[in-house]
């Protein structure tokens, strides 16, 4: 967590994942994190432990007050899926995980907990055989980040919260301090400094080399100086080079950054509800706002519990024939009463491929833990108003991703379509398991005072290999009642067999091309 441990602690920057599927066998969650001593009256670790299929242990502990899993002891956990947040609770020193590994083995009337080494080596001296699946070198160096600060980085005492003093926007003559973090660096390793001007000239480069000491766990570099009184305006360049690899980090003197660039309009023409035909009760949700695209799975998985996904925010422009492959993420951890935020409980699960042949047809290839899926897709319901569906209806507008700002981690998607108005909500259930439900099409308009409730139907059974027809696979879980207020906030009631939910939302992002008329 180095250099900013605390600071990273509290802004979530230490997300802890299971190294292995398993069982919940124990969680605290409630002791103090902000442990600065290694003695015994620093109170209770924070801690989960997870039993393996053959018998084994893994325990992660230290972490953060109240970001363990609201799974519950009993609950399975699968390879990757979000534990926690790194924290300094029980007797640690600052923010870091413990993890390890073992087994629980007789000794005489008592049980005990043997640790094994999971690195297979000389030092190793407890087992024979390591635990990686592909061991890595035991230092492993690194360049992590490479950073602009406007003021040297403050470092109070324990527990108290650094302050980074990151800054990009600079004047010509001000102070000025580069810096790099790198992991592991070991003795004669040297890290190489360029700073480049707008006109791709370097202003000066500067070489780190330390011949006397290894750095195992993290290394703070840093460059203090001040810019010249005659220095360019526009974008400058911080290029730092460890190792054969290179980062490269962005400032400003007396400029500002260009905006982000934005959605056209025509890019809105994949917008709306996608399936294949041959594999009912799953589908996809494209959504284009103007910060990017944003697309959604809808299915089940392999052990026949009800999957979302969620991909990053693509910021290219779509077009028919261009070939796309984006991160898909999962969430996990969370309940319908509890949602956890999407910072803590996205974690990667695999990755999608897509081709669009035209506006109204593609390919899909669903690739990641559950295993992989290709799909001929059809476009079955797009938003009115776009460049490939037409002229939009009166409640158009409302389409989009909308949330309750209070509850992060669940959301609705609304589609209003030719049909009507189509709406997925996607959370967690009482048990902790992905939840989504869909509802509509809603053969109502949309307006302001309206009033509309609609049924909400649940998917119970399929995997992913082989969903099963939405006639089979959905029933009804429950009342949707919404309340509009106008077209930027809805009251949203579920009243449903996982229990009653009133989710005040507004629409974050709404489909590019499409105005807000209410």
């Amino acid at each position: 967590m180095a250099p900013f441990g605390w600071y990273k602690m509290r802004n979530d920057h230490g997300i802890v994942i299971a190294a292995a599927p398993g069982t919940i066998l124990e969680i605290v969650n409630d002791q103090p994190e902000d442990s600065c001593e290694a003695n015994t009256n620093s109170g209770d670790n924070n801690v989960i432990i997870i039993e393996h299929e053959d018998d084994s242990w893994g325990i992660y502990a230290h972490m953060r007050t109240g970001s363990i899993t609201n799974k519950k002891v009993g609950d399975t956990v699968s390879f990757g899926e979000y534990l926690g947040v790194i924290g300094s609770a029980g007797i640690s020193t600052g923010p870091h995980l413990h993890f390890g590994v073992g087994f629980l083995e007789q000794e005489g009337n008592l049980l005990r907990f043997v640790e094994q080494d999971p690195w297979e080596g000389a030092c190793n001296d407890i087992n024979a055989d390591g635990w990686w699946e592909q061991q890595p070198p035991y230092f492993q160096p690194l360049l992590m980040s490479v950073s602009t600060h406007d003021a040297a980085p403050v470092f109070p005492p324990c527990p108290q919260t650094e302050t980074p003093n990151y800054g990009n926007s600079f004047s010509a003559g001000d102070p000025i301090i580069f810096s790099a973090t790198i992991r592991d660096r070991l003795v004669g390793q040297q890290a190489d400094f360029s700073i480049k001007m707008p006109n791709g000239n370097q202003l000066f480069g500067l070489s780190i080399v330390d011949d006397e000491n290894d750095a195992p766990g993290g290394q703070f570099l840093s460059i203090p100086t001040d810019l010249p009184g005659n220095a360019m305006s526009g974008e400058w360049t911080l290029e730092v080079t460890f190792e054969g690899e290179t980062l490269v980090h962005s400032f400003w003197v007396d400029s500002a950054p260009d905006p982000a660039p934005t959605m056209p309009p025509s890019n809105n023409a994949y917008n709306g509800l996608w399936y294949d035909p041959t594999l009912d009760g799953e589908g996809y949700n494209v959504i284009t706002a103007i910060p990017g695209t944003v697309i959604f799975f809808y299915g089940s998985d392999s052990d026949d519990q009800r999957l979302w996904l969620i991909s990053e925010l693509i910021t290219e422009f779509l077009s028919d024939g261009g070939e796309l492959t984006v991160v898909m993420y999962e969430s996990t951890g969370g309940t319908h009463e509890s949602p956890i935020g999407s910072a803590r409980g996205l974690s990667v699960w695999g990755e999608l491929k897509l081709t669009f042949d035209d506006c109204n047809n593609g390919t899909a290839v669903l690739r990641g833990v559950d295993g992989e899926k290709i799909s001929q897709v059809v476009k079955l319901a797009g938003v009115p108003g776009t460049s490939c569906v037409g002229e939009p209806v009166t409640d158009s507008g409302y389409s989009g991703l909308w949330f309750d700002t209070s509850l992060e981690g669940e959301g609705f998607n609304l589609i209003v379509t030719p049909f009507g108005v189509v709406i997925f909500y996607y959370g967690f259930d009482t048990d902790g398991n992905r939840l989504w439900f869909i509802a509509g099409p809603i053969n109502q308009t949309l307006q302001t005072g309206q009033q509309v409730s609609t049924d909400l139907l649940k998917a119970t059974t399929g995997t992913f290999d082989s969903p099963v027809p939405s006639d089979q696979a959905l029933e009804t879980w429950g009342d949707l009642t919404i309340d509009v207020i106008n077209c930027n906030e809805l009251d949203l009631t579920m009243d449903t067999k996982e229990g009653d939910k009133i989710s005040a939302t507004v629409r974050l992002a709404s489909v590019v091309g499409i105005n807000c008329v209410d």
